[in-house]
C-alpha cells in the first residue's frame, strides 16, 4: 500500500492569541511550540478534524487550507439510567446537602473564575454554597480571598476528581456557571445537561453553538 494517511485534531486556537498573563511557565512554552509548529502540521495532515464550527470557521480565516476541516462533535458519558446523573444509584450523592451552585475554575482569565465568584457573594446573602472544580487552578490569590468562606463551609475548592465525583457534584448542583469566553467545545455545558441541570453560560461563541436555546446565556 501508500503511505499512511495522516489526521491532524485542532482542539481549538485560543493559543494563538494567549500571552502570558496568568499562565504557566509550560503554558508559554507550550502556546509557543504550537503557534510554531501549527503552520507545519496543516501543511502535511491529509485530514483536518476540529470539534466544533467555532473552530472550522476560526482556522479558515487565521490560515485557509487546501480542504476544509471536518467538524467532529465531542460528547459526554451517557448516564447508566439513560435519563441522568443525578437518579444514578451507583454515584456518590450530594442531594440533600445545602444549596450549591458549580463552576469549573481554572488559572486562564478567560475563564472568569473571579467573577463567578463576585457573583456568587451578591447572591449569597440566600443560603448559596459554591463548589469549583479547580483542576485547571485558580487565579493567584483567590483561594486566600476566599479563606473565611471555605472555613464556613460556604465554599468548597476540589482539585482533579474522578468522572463519577464530577458527574454527582454536577447533579446535586442547583446550577452549572460556565462563563468561558472563549473555548474550542466547551464540554461542561454537555456535561450539566447530561446531569439534568440548569447551564448558565453563553458567552463563547461556541457554548452557544453547542448549547443552543438550551442554555440561559449571562
Amino acid at each position: 500500500g501508500g503511505p499512511v494517511a495522516g489526521v491532524l485534531t485542532v482542539h481549538d486556537l485560543i493559543f494563538l492569541d494567549s500571552g502570558v498573563r496568568s499562565r504557566s511557565p509550560r503554558q508559554i512554552v507550550g502556546h509557543r511550540y504550537e503557534r510554531l509548529r501549527l503552520p507545519q502540521a496543516l501543511d502535511v495532515a491529509d485530514v483536518v478534524v476540529v470539534p466544533s464550527q467555532r473552530v472550522a470557521d476560526q482556522l479558515e480565516v487565521r490560515i485557509p487550507q487546501r480542504r476544509p476541516p471536518i467538524v467532529v462533535h465531542l460528547g459526554v458519558e451517557q448516564p447508566s439510567n439513560g435519563i441522568s446523573a443525578s437518579c444514578d444509584a451507583t454515584l456518590p450523592s450530594h442531594r440533600g446537602a445545602a444549596p450549591y451552585v458549580v463552576a469549573f475554575a481554572g488559572r486562564d482569565p478567560r475563564k472568569l473564575t473571579c467573577e463567578v465568584v463576585e457573583a456568587w457573594r451578591r447572591v449569597s446573602a440566600a443560603p448559596l454554597g459554591l463548589q469549583l472544580l479547580a483542576a485547571g487552578g485558580l487565579p493567584p490569590g483567590l483561594a486566600d480571598s476566599l479563606a473565611a468562606d471555605i472555613g464556613a463551609g460556604t465554599v468548597e475548592i476540589h482539585g482533579r476528581l474522578s468522572r463519577a465525583e464530577v458527574r454527582a457534584r454536577l447533579a446535586g448542583a442547583l446550577a452549572l456557571i460556565y462563563p468561558s469566553r472563549d473555548e474550542g467545545f466547551g464540554l461542561p455545558v454537555l456535561e450539566g445537561m447530561a446531569a439534568g441541570i440548569p447551564v448558565l453560560s453563553g458567552i463563547a461563541p461556541v457554548t452557544r453553538e453547542i448549547g443552543s436555546d438550551a442554555i440561559v446565556q449571562l
